[in-house]
């Protein structure tokens, strides 16, 4: 809970050259979701 670092998919979310964006397209996954306690997460149905 108090990493330094905020990941999307397992990637680390950093800003690029001349400060991009990186890409936020999300993953398609099925079956059962687990969040570890503490998490945070952006879920479309």
């Amino acid at each position: 809970m108090r990493s330094t670092v905020v990941t999307l998919n397992g990637r680390d979310l950093v800003l690029g050259e001349n400060d991009e964006l990186p890409d936020l397209t999300g993953a398609e996954t099925e079956g059962k979701l687990e969040l570890a306690s503490g998490s945070c997460a952006f879920i479309v149905l």
